[in-house]
């Protein structure tokens, strides 16, 4: 009996800590969700500030006198828009000046290389008759101091033609440089109006 009663308490020790094992191993309760396939939406607010990306100056890119300026600070703009315009009278007279002056330069070009050509005719023929005759002095033919008349004139013909030919390039230098003046005063009145190059707002004038 003593060793009964001695296991008892043993055993009973045991199937406690069986007892325990075995409902700690049950299952927690869990809920089942269906996971759908589709894009992830997130939304949210923040404060933020805006900036320009880029600023853009315009110049007049001429000399001359403003006529209109159409907008104002703060005014919307779009590309091609006219922003401003030059006074377009003293550009059209700049323009009309300089037509004016080159067409005469090119007159006076024009009779210089007709100038230059006329003597390049006369001092070939002077080369030639000198060079036949200074063939004819071994023969006798003539004398020298016809020889040395026909050398003088081949002379004066070829300082002639020298001096026309410079008279060729300075108006064709005269000429150049009024087609620059006449290329700028086109260029101020072809951009006598201002017109804005991209979209954007007025941001100082």
């Amino acid at each position: 009996m003593n060793k009964y009663w001695q296991k008892t308490p043993i055993l009973a020790l045991v199937l406690t800590f069986l007892v325990l094992t075995l409902m700690s191993c049950r299952k927690a309760p869990t809920d089942t969700v269906k996971v759908l396939a589709g894009p992830i939406q997130n939304d949210f607010t923040e404060v933020a500030m805006t900036h320009l990306n880029t600023t853009t100056i315009i110049n007049l890119p001429s000399a001359g006198k403003l006529n209109k300026l159409k907008l104002n600070v703060g005014d919307p703009v779009t590309k091609g828009e006219v922003i401003a315009q030059l006074q377009q009278l003293p550009l059209k007279l700049a323009v009309r000046k300089a037509e004016q002056s080159y067409m005469a330069a090119l007159k006076y070009y024009d009779s210089a290389r007709q100038a230059v050509k006329a003597a390049a005719a006369m001092k070939k023929l002077a080369a030639i008759s000198y060079d036949r005759n200074k063939r004819l002095i071994v023969k006798s033919g003539i004398s020298q101091q016809q020889l040395d008349q026909l050398k003088a004139t081949y002379d004066a013909k070829t300082a002639e033609w020298h001096e026309q030919q410079q008279q060729v390039n300075a108006y064709a230098a005269a000429v150049a440089a009024v087609c620059a003046e006449l290329n700028s005063a086109q260029y101020d009145f072809n951009n006598s109006t201002i017109r804005s190059p991209v979209n954007g707002v007025i941001l100082s004038r």
